[in-house]
């Protein structure tokens, strides 16, 4: 708790505290950094949401409901349902600011504008030609299928009520399961315009991510 709570001070020092800002509430992504990425943000509320509530400590309770308001108000983009993958950046980016941004939608209750998130995802990352099972890309260009985001979908779907849909991206990864229990970061090896290199090998994030879908109790990005 105590090395908890050291991490969340620390992002309090990243916190826009400036009313008039157009990231007000949101946390950098470093103390250089001038971006306020979705994904990222959308971490810090749960972390400080849920460190709020063991500790009764109102200041993380507060700074994950100013999150919350800077999500919805400076990342969220309604005409297209749909989160931004930073503040002022119109990009589509990385998958994951939507799979996840369908959880932390879940988590407040906001139904609707989850069903547009998936659908959202479903429209620009979903595929089938990548390689040997069908998932969801990382970025648009469709090249390699990323695990711990179908698994995030998977999830998603079943918070939503759809365990049918949920089930089928979840039996797709577990093709992927090597004998000792690893799921592989990407499948296949992908290397991409942005300079990145996604690796099959078995990694923490894809096999953790397994773990959660098929376990999930609610508690894990839940309300």
């Amino acid at each position: 708790q105590a090395t908890a709570e050291r991490t969340a001070q620390y992002l309090l020092l990243l916190q826009d505290r400036d009313t008039s800002s157009s990231s007000y509430g949101s946390i950098r992504g470093g103390p250089n950094a001038s971006w306020y990425s979705t994904a990222d943000n959308i971490i810090a509320y749960f972390f400080l949401r849920d460190l709020g509530r063991l500790t009764q400590n109102d200041t993380y309770r507060q700074a994950a409901e100013l999150i919350k308001f800077s999500l919805m108000e400076h990342h969220w983009e309604e005409a297209q349902g749909r989160f931004f993958p930073t503040v002022g950046d119109s990009s589509k980016g990385l998958v994951e600011t939507n799979s996840l941004g369908a959880l932390f939608l879940i988590s407040i209750d906001e139904i609707a504008k989850t069903r547009r998130g998936l659908d959202f995802v479903e429209n620009n990352y979903f595929t089938s030609a990548a390689g040997p099972v069908s998932g969801y890309a990382p970025y648009e260009n469709h090249t390699t299928v990323w695990p711990q985001a179908s698994l995030q979908m998977a999830l998603a779907y079943k918070r939503v009520g759809n365990a049918k849909k949920s089930n089928i991206i979840i039996q797709e990864i577990i093709k992927l399961q090597d004998s000792e229990g690893g799921i592989p970061y990407a499948m296949p090896k992908a290397e991409l315009e942005t300079g990145e290199v996604f690796h099959e090998w078995p990694s923490v994030a894809g096999t953790a991510w397994l773990t959660v879908a098929l376990s999930d109790n609610g508690r894990f990005l839940g309300p």
